[in-house]
């Protein structure tokens, strides 16, 4: 099963979704008539997510297409819908700030880029 996405340029913000059940890709702008083995589905999408997801497609050698495509073979497989919720996407992406953060700490560590215990004795007084 392929899928098609094409973007509808207008203020509603819809993305299109053609559905080829035959595994056919077909590429370009959705038909106003399309074959019986074909479905369109609408949906609305957060402008931002949308673009950021392409450019993360992009460099993964996948298209917005082929992503929802995998996405509903998974659901159609597993028969449930295996995502994380909004609380456990914002603890991933804290986990991973703190991780990027330590990581970088700790090339500056290794880079020489520290005080040592007389640096501190003399900066603080102590």
């Amino acid at each position: 099963m392929s899928v098609h996405s094409s973007v509808k340029k207008n203020s509603t913000n819809f993305y299109g979704i053609v559905i080829d059940i035959k595994r056919k890709v077909k590429r370009g702008p959705i038909m106003s008539t399309l074959a019986p083995d074909k479905k369109i589905i609408n949906f609305q999408a957060d402008r931002g997510l949308v673009d950021k997801a392409k450019l993360i497609l992009e460099q993964q050698n996948t298209t917005m297409s082929k992503a929802f495509n995998l996405f509903l073979k998974n659901i159609v497989v597993t028969k449930e819908l295996n995502l994380l919720t909004e609380d456990e996407l914002e603890k991933e992406q804290l986990f991973k700030q703190l991780q990027a953060e330590a990581q970088a700490s700790y090339a500056s560590f290794e880079k020489g880029d520290y005080y040592t215990d007389d640096e501190l004795k003399e900066r603080y007084g102590l």
